[in-house]
């Protein structure tokens, strides 16, 4: 999802961008690379050593600076925790599952939010308050068949967009406020499905033109900006990065060379009738293993049956959103893709893709997922606030006190 050469049909978005998010394609110093990664592991962010080691290494914030940086970041939670419109009862649920040793994620699992599959949320907020490695955060990825008539006209209405959008865009408001607050390389990504034209029960069977395309994108756009996620100054691929699903397309044989190269797998390719290939990455046992993958059903399934990437000709969602990471910086990009938990399956087989081809590491790639039969827009916003609020909390009260 990360090429600054996709383009938005939105003039407003052409040029202007800001100088604090300027470079943030710009691969790190490999020596910064491996100081960060050696103090990004679990909870030792969190240790005395651990600050001590951040506070000789070159390049780095002092201290002090990450605690001024912290402060920021804690207010401007503390604030959107405090206006939400939350009931109590609710409230006191979410409350529950932060405790003085850390994360209850069984608890706030109950809830509808699950964030066990973070690795840990240490890598997301030393970066967060270094301002190095980047970071993109993906929280929705809507579709434009949400905006189907029953008789196929697409038709633009924000009461159209389903609950597990709305939350994403929700949480896009928070982390570009966040983004802004800490004058950190944050980008807000979002990977707009203008190609697949229908759901489960849709009645609508036209495919969309060009045109249609084109309106779905510059209105989500626009509706984006209503919003505050897209602020007068930004650039394409500097503080935000709309993607277009029709382009991840022609991508798509690239991702499979890339992967039939790879010492991971191998691909199976099988002719249907009329010349229409299925293409699968069956990927080695071993590497399956190393995964660590959260599902045991999962883990058997790569094992089994591998990694569709194509169907009979047609590219599958997996190979799509994994396609758009294929620019060389998603290697120096720590990324957050927050979504709703019916998509788990999807992106564990997206980020067993992405580390095969050595692009994304449990350290760089995380997930949060929402559930949003369970949590409502508002529920998930003071949610994940209070989620990133307590972290910030815990590395506060490991900081030596400022003279």
């Amino acid at each position: 999802m990360k090429t600054a050469t996709n383009t938005l049909a939105h003039d407003h978005l052409a040029h202007h961008g800001s100088a604090i998010r300027a470079n943030l394609a710009q691969p790190l110093p490999s020596v910064e690379l491996e100081a960060l990664a050696e103090l990004l592991t679990h909870d030792s962010l969190y240790t005395s050593e651990a600050l001590q080691r951040l506070e000789q290494t070159e390049g780095l914030f002092s201290l002090d600076e990450i605690g001024n940086r912290a402060s920021q970041l804690v207010q401007v939670l503390d604030e959107v925790i405090a206006a939400s419109t939350v009931d109590q009862e609710r409230r006191q649920a979410i409350d529950t599952a932060f405790t003085s040793s850390g994360l209850d994620s069984e608890a706030l699992k109950q809830i509808g939010i699950n964030a066990e599959y973070t690795a840990g949320m240490t890598h997301l907020i030393a970066a967060l308050l270094q301002g190095k490695p980047p970071i993109d955060i993906e929280t929705v990825g809507p579709y434009a068949c949400e905006h189907l008539t029953e008789d196929g006209v697409l038709q633009i209405d924000e009461q159209n967009i389903p609950n597990d959008e709305q939350i994403g865009i929700e949480l896009a408001v928070l982390f570009r406020q966040l983004a802004d607050a800490s004058e950190s390389p944050v980008r807000i990504v979002a990977l707009l499905d203008e190609l697949n034209n229908y759901r489960e029960g849709n009645l609508a069977t036209k495919r969309f033109t060009p045109e249609e395309q084109d309106q779905y994108v510059t209105a989500m756009a626009k509706y984006f900006e209503q919003k505050g996620i897209i602020q007068p100054g930004d650039s394409m691929g500097g503080e935000v990065l709309l993607l277009r699903e029709t382009e991840q397309v022609e991508r798509v044989p690239q991702l499979i060379e890339k992967l039939s190269a790879s010492n991971k797998g191998q691909i199976i390719r099988d002719n249907e009738e009329g010349g229409l290939e299925t293409i699968t990455f069956m990927p080695k046992e071993s590497f399956v293993d190393s995964l660590n993958l959260r599902s045991r059903n999962r883990r058997k399934e790569f094992k089994r049956r591998g990694i569709m990437l194509q169907e009979k000709g047609q590219p599958l969602c997996q190979a799509l959103d994994a396609s758009a990471f294929l620019g060389e910086e998603n290697r120096h990009i720590i990324h957050l893709v927050m979504l709703d938990h019916d998509m788990a399956a999807q992106q564990d087989k997206v980020f067993a893709i992405l580390n095969a081809l050595d692009i994304a590491r449990p350290s760089s790639y995380h997930n949060i997922f929402t559930d949003s039969n369970a949590v409502t827009p508002e529920t998930a916003v003071y949610a994940v606030a209070k989620l990133f609020s307590a972290e910030l909390k815990r590395l506060q009260a490991a900081l030596p006190q400022q003279s």
